[in-house]
């Protein structure tokens, strides 16, 4: 039997469900929003007499926008600023437009309120990135669930204040611009082993997983089918099935189907998944996500504990972004540590000539007039003091902050791993690993009685050479099979720039094919947050040129020396390059 696949809000479902969302809600009036957890909101639209609810989430495993039966609760017992200003802005507003982005992932609300004018709530569903951005008629950021600064990405801000900027578009083919030649010649220049359908993921705006499975399943005969086995005529097949999507969306034909796996609902879409089995016709697109997140919730039996981490998580990277604000903040203001000792100098060599109660005092210097603003409550000589004590903080902030700024950047990053971990943690030792990686680090409180669960396992495989492949998963474990499972000339492999497992080719400095190489990087780029991703830049490492961060937290290393492999991310397959080994081996 096939995996379950993973939660897929694809292009073409956004494109479905902006049809929906028009026909059912639009012209309409939102009569209530509620926020029911940290990344989704609840809304109620009265449209066409009758009352529609909806769901919006950022969940970066589940981010989606779709209609549900019952009205959305809250759950929340304080007001987020997002939901204070949806409650100003939308709350009571028309809403007027429903509108897709062609081949994104993104929805803009436009709404009309009687007071504040027109405002956009824009939707960008897009997994680990997700998010939802409230904006002023002006297209001006009023609140985002995910604020971002300059610091961590100097190219998209998304702060209350900055102008929306759409997330940057594909670099791939439009759908509408792909010729048969175009598929040929991709086909062409793929290895042989290479599927089809991760051809056109890469190559073609839009086109996920999912929906490349099915193009290739419908014009092949098998979702799976590699570059090497297709057809002469292949190419023109795959033409001509990617042109009735193509319909589907122009002309709003959807067909919202599910795939049952042993009485649970397995997938969803707006079409029928033929290459899954037997397609069950629903009645929208909203119902399919609604009746697969009933039935995920049944099927992971770790959903509470997976909740109760990620809301341990969250906290801990609130009060570290909160302290290293306010220690950036005192680190800028520290520059003014001379101008203030300077002001405090002058101010004891013309304590004599300002009279009591100055608000300033202009005092002539070597390099001219120098305005120093004082507390009229106190003496000159007591004003001067102030300034020298604000000088000695400056310079202590100077010579201090810095290493400390430092410090809570790499808390942050080590939290940002542990949130990936969490994503891809399979079972509730792997969870565990995480919070106790939280305890460790001083981020959580160590609970009084608790019986912990057995510790997790590293992810073990095996090579066509015989080399063995360690994949960590959790901080715990990516400092353990790299620094005390490996030798000096294994190689370390690790997604570039974001959070994701240590894997460790264990080849002893013996020969490794570059075809090799190549599999266990695509594999460490299957283990990050960057799995979602067309390609990913892999570092490689030998394990001697990998050291501990200076932080000692597990998990984090600095390299001595690397090289970079772009790969696209893959999970490891059994047969040809290798296969699965038991968990541990």
């Amino acid at each position: 039997m096939l995996d379950r696949p993973n939660f897929t809000f694809d292009a073409w479902a956004t494109a479905a469900m902006a049809d929906e969302l028009r026909d059912c809600c639009v012209p309409g009036r939102v009569q209530e929003i509620v926020q029911v957890d940290d990344h989704t909101f609840g809304m109620e639209v009265y449209a066409h007499r009758t009352r529609h609810y909806l769901i919006l989430s950022a969940d970066p495993q589940r981010a989606r926008v779709h209609r549900v039966s019952r009205k959305p609760r809250r759950g929340l017992l304080t007001p987020t600023p997002l939901l204070l200003l949806l409650r100003k802005w939308v709350r009571g507003a028309h809403l007027d437009r429903v509108e897709q982005v062609p081949f994104e992932r993104v929805l803009t609300f436009t709404f009309d309120h009687p007071e504040e004018g027109t405002s956009y709530l824009v939707a960008e569903i897009m997994g680990r990135h997700a998010n939802l951005l409230l904006l002023d008629a002006t297209r001006r950021i009023l609140q985002a669930i995910k604020v971002v600064g300059p610091d961590r990405n100097p190219h998209r801000t998304t702060r209350p204040g900055d102008f929306y900027q759409p997330p940057p578009p594909q670099a791939k083919t439009s759908p509408l611009a792909v010729t048969e030649k175009d598929l040929r010649g991709w086909i062409r220049e793929a290895k042989a082993q290479h599927p089809v359908w991760r051809i056109l993921v890469a190559r073609i705006m839009g086109i996920s997983p999912l929906l490349a499975r099915e193009i290739t399943y419908r014009s092949l005969g098998d979702p799976f089918l590699t570059a090497g086995d297709v057809p002469p005529e292949g190419a023109s097949r795959l033409h001509q099935v990617l042109a009735t999507f193509l319909h589907m969306l122009a002309t709003s034909a959807w067909e919202p189907t599910v795939i049952r796996q042993e009485g649970q609902v397995w997938a969803f879409a707006p079409y029928p998944l033929t290459h899954l089995g037997n397609p069950e016709r629903v009645e929208s697109l909203s119902r399919g996500i609604e009746l697969w997140l009933e039935d995920a919730g049944q099927a992971d039996p770790y959903a509470g504990q997976r909740e109760r981490v990620r809301r341990l998580l969250e906290e801990a990277k609130k009060r570290v972004r909160h302290r290293l604000e306010a220690m950036e903040q005192e680190l800028a203001h520290a520059t003014d540590a001379e101008q203030w000792k300077r002001m405090a100098d002058w101010l004891l060599t013309y304590a004599y000539t300002i009279p009591p109660g100055a608000k300033e005092a202009t005092l002539e210097t070597d390099t001219g007039p120098l305005t120093v603003p004082l507390d009229p409550k106190l003496t000159p000589v007591e004003n001067a003091q102030v300034y020298y004590r604000r000088y000695q903080k400056a310079r202590r902030a100077q010579k201090e902050l810095p290493a400390r700024v430092e410090d809570a950047r790499s808390q942050l990053a080590f939290l940002e791993q542990l949130e990936t971990d969490l994503q891809l943690a399979r079972d509730a030792s792997e969870i565990g690993e995480v919070e106790q990686a939280l305890i460790d680090g001083g981020f959580v409180r160590r609970p009084r009685k608790r019986v912990p669960p057995p510790p997790a396992k590293p992810l073990t495989f095996t090579t066509d050479e015989g080399y063995t492949v360690l994949v960590g998963r959790s901080a715990r474990l990516n400092d353990e099979i790299t620094f005390r499972r490996a030798a000096p000339d294994d190689l370390w492999f690790h997604a570039r720039n974001v959070p994701g497992a240590h894997v460790i080719l264990r080849s002893g400095g013996r020969p490794v094919s570059e075809e090799t190489r190549q599999k266990v990087a695509a594999l460490a780029a299957y283990y990050s947050a960057a799995r979602d991703n067309a390609r990913v830049d892999v570092q490689v490492a030998r394990v001697r040129d990998v050291r501990r961060h200076p932080s000692g937290r597990p998990g984090q290393v600095l390299l001595r020396r690397e090289e970079v492999l772009s790969v696209r991310p893959a999970p490891w397959e059994e047969g040809g390059n290798g296969g699965i080994m038991n968990a541990g081996q």
